[in-house]
C-alpha cells in the first residue's frame, strides 16, 4: 500500500474538533439558546449551566460527577445538528 501526500494542513486536525466539526460547545450552545425554539427546559438549564461553568468538567461536576458529561454531550450533539439544519452553523473542518 502506498499512499501519496494530497494536502498539507495549516494546523494538525485535533480529535476534539470531530465532534462538532471545528465548531466550539461554547459556540453551539450560545447559537442555541439564541435561535433555537425546540429546546426542553432540561436541555435549556444544561447549556446554561454549560455556559455559566465554561467546560463540560466543571458542568457535569456540578452536576454530580464526570460521569454526567454525557449529558451535556448529548444537548451540544442535539442543538448542532437542528443548529446545521437551519443553516445557522457549517462546520470549519
Amino acid at each position: 500500500i502506498e499512499f501519496e501526500l494530497t494536502k498539507v494542513l495549516d494546523k494538525p486536525i485535533l480529535s476534539a474538533d470531530f465532534p462538532y466539526e471545528g465548531n466550539t460547545p461554547i459556540e453551539i450552545a450560545e447559537k442555541a439558546l439564541k435561535y433555537l425554539d425546540n429546546l426542553s427546559s432540561e436541555e435549556i438549564a444544561l447549556l446554561n449551566l454549560f455556559l455559566k461553568e465554561g467546560s463540560l468538567r466543571k458542568a457535569s461536576y456540578k452536576l454530580g460527577g464526570l460521569n454526567k458529561r454525557y449529558k451535556i454531550r448529548e444537548v451540544l450533539r442535539k442543538a448542532y445538528e437542528e443548529l446545521k439544519k437551519k443553516g445557522l452553523m457549517e462546520p470549519k473542518i
